[in-house]
């Protein structure tokens, strides 16, 4: 069965070698996984089937580790069930063959393993999840398998400093804290937490496709700037410039400043729509 590649953050590549297991495993569909394991006949054993690889040499569990995230692979799933779908699916192949946690594709990645990019599949929950807030435990499962928190990707962001930017994972970004994650780290920006939060965004989910209000993004962002806060509150880091000489505190002051401009110019424009019909 040929897939789109979708472990590839260039441009689309053929991948074949795809089992039914692997499609399950990257939905996190359990109950269909353990009918298959529970149904399956003669050819190959249910070890055979978590061990079998694509043309990239990826297990089913490189695949769960990935997940259905993005525009093009959706969980068929209410999002409050993913998290635990996605632990669910990740313990029932390991299962099968711990060791296989450890087991590497062509590329030499396992499924704790980092990208082209240096990102581990941390640093990939920032932003694979959009706007949906990550299961806590999902971290914590990763960490206890081997994912490290102070993995740096080629932009110099540990999984906190990426997290940070994605408003609505403050639960995740306790997370972190709680299994080790560093305040201290600048990436090549010279930006801390502190600063990528300041400047963060609030993903809309998928019901929110007419926008968020301010107050929403507002609230979001104290929240997340208040752990973040109180995570670093010995090391004074609200005043720590990065390379362009900007504190959070003035990022934070900035970003607010523009979301109210924003918000005043949709307002005009509305008015001025508005006008427009009663003129006309």
């Amino acid at each position: 069965m040929d897939y789109i590649h979708i472990f590839s953050s260039g441009a689309d590549e053929r991948v074949h070698g795809v089992t039914l297991l692997h499609l399950g495993s990257l939905h996190a569909n359990v109950d269909g996984i353990q009918a298959l394991f529970d149904h399956h006949k003669g050819k190959a054993t249910i070890t055979e089937m978590v061990l079998s690889r694509d043309s990239h040499g990826r297990l089913p569990l490189h695949w769960a580790a990935r997940g259905a995230h993005g525009m093009k692979h959706r969980y068929v799933l209410p999002r409050h069930e993913v998290p635990t779908h996605v632990v669910n699916t990740i313990k029932l192949l390991l299962s099968i063959d711990p060791n296989s946690v450890n087991s590497r594709d062509y590329r030499g990645d396992n499924a704790l393993c980092r990208n082209q990019d240096g990102s581990n599949v941390l640093h990939l929950l920032g932003f694979t999840q959009n706007g949906e807030a990550i299961d806590p435990a999902i971290i914590e499962r990763l960490v206890a398998l081997g994912a490290n928190v102070e993995d740096v990707d080629i932009r110099g962001n540990t999984p906190i400093n990426q997290m940070a930017l994605n408003l609505r994972q403050v639960a995740a970004i306790r997370a972190l804290l709680s299994c080790g994650a560093s305040m201290k780290i600048q990436n090549s920006n010279g930006d801390t937490p502190l600063h990528q939060a300041a400047k963060g965004r609030v993903f809309p989910l998928q019901d929110e496709r007419l926008g968020i209000s301010l107050d929403a993004k507002i609230r979001a962002q104290d929240e997340m700037m208040k752990v973040l806060e109180e995570a670093s509150s010995r090391l004074d880091l609200m005043n720590i410039q990065n390379a362009d000489g900007k504190t959070p505190r003035q990022l934070l002051e900035e970003t607010r400043n523009g979301a109210r401009d924003d918000k005043a110019e949709c307002c005009l424009q509305s008015l001025a729509g508005f006008n427009i019909l009663i003129c006309s």
